[in-house]
């Protein structure tokens, strides 16, 4: 169960890390990645605009709302995220030579912000790239996915 918890919350950080990762891409128009410190600096942009969109709402309720974004949290994202992509006995351990944040470190740390990202995705891009956009391929696959669950369940 340990495990499967650990893992469900990497492959979740890796997955939002991806998703962003393409909307960068997507809105500078260029599909190559780009450098890891330009990358580390626009997850920092994204979860400040995130915070201060935010803040007033939701700073009356909380009066420990963030006002800045840890500085590290870019490329601690980036680290947390190569450690569940990338097959390698250090991924759980603290003692690679780029940072010491494990995991849990990263949770305790900045996991009010990645829920911000989550919570609040479309505020990263830009409504227009999706106007048309032709869902029928995910559709498809959605409706094949669903017949194969409902009949697996009956029996």
């Amino acid at each position: 169960m340990e495990v499967a918890c650990y893992q469900a919350y990497a492959n979740f950080l890796r997955s939002l890390y991806e998703y962003y990762s393409g909307i960068l891409k997507l809105n500078s128009g260029n599909t190559k990645s780009p450098d890891h410190n330009v990358l580390d600096d626009c997850f920092n942009e994204a979860a400040q605009r995130l915070i201060n969109f935010y803040r007033p709402i939701e700073s009356g309720t909380n009066p420990q709302y963030p006002e800045k974004v840890p500085t590290l949290f870019g490329k601690d994202f980036r680290i947390v995220r190569n450690r569940a992509s990338h097959a390698d006995f250090r991924r759980m351990k603290p003692d690679s030579d780029d940072s010491k944040v494990t995991l849990l470190d990263f949770y305790r740390s900045y996991h009010f912000y990645v829920y911000k990202m989550l919570y609040h995705p479309q505020f990263s891009w830009g409504g227009e790239h999706y106007a048309n956009y032709d869902w029928q391929q995910i559709e498809n696959f959605a409706d094949v996915v669903m017949q194969e669950v409902k009949y697996l369940s009956l029996d």
